[in-house]
C-alpha cells in the first residue's frame, strides 16, 4: 500500500484522539536517527517494508513494537503475514475502532512482557 498524505493524517489523528502521541516519518527515513530524541512503544509500517523497518528498529534503545499494516494482500500474503506477526492492522477488512483495539491489545502484551522482565 502506498501511504496517501491525507491517509497518513487521518491515522495521526484518530491516534491522537485515542490519547496516542503519533509521528509521521517519511518513507526510508533512519528510524535510529528519528527516535534518537524521543521513546516509542510501536511503529506502524506497511507490510512489504516489515523486515526492512525492524531491522532498523533493533539498533533503537527502546526497541519500540512492530505492527504491520497489510492492506488488500493476496491469500498467500496474507496467511504469511499472519504466521510473522501476532498483530496486524488490515484498513481493508477493520473499522476504526478495530484497528484501535488491535493497537490497544498490542500495547497490553508490550506492558505484560516490561513487567515480566522487571520482576525476574
Amino acid at each position: 500500500m502506498n501511504a496517501t498524505p491525507a491517509g497518513v493524517k487521518e491515522l495521526e489523528d484518530l491516534l491522537r484522539r485515542a490519547g496516542h502521541t503519533a509521528l509521521a516519518v517519511e518513507h526510508g527515513a533512519s528510524l535510529p536517527q528519528t527516535f534518537a530524541s524521543a521513546r516509542y512503544d510501536l511503529v506502524i509500517a506497511a507490510y512489504a517494508d516489515a523486515v526492512l523497518v525492524d531491522e532498523q528498529l533493533q539498533s533503537v534503545p527502546s526497541r519500540p513494537d512492530l505492527l504491520p499494516l497489510l492492506y488488500k494482500p493476496t491469500k498467500a500474503v496474507a496467511a504469511q503475514a499472519e504466521k510473522s506477526y501476532p498483530f496486524l492492522l488490515k484498513p481493508h477488512a477493520m473499522t476504526k475502532f478495530e484497528a484501535l483495539a488491535e493497537i490497544d491489545h498490542l500495547m497490553s502484551q508490550r506492558l505484560k512482557a516490561i513487567k515480566a522482565a522487571a520482576i525476574r
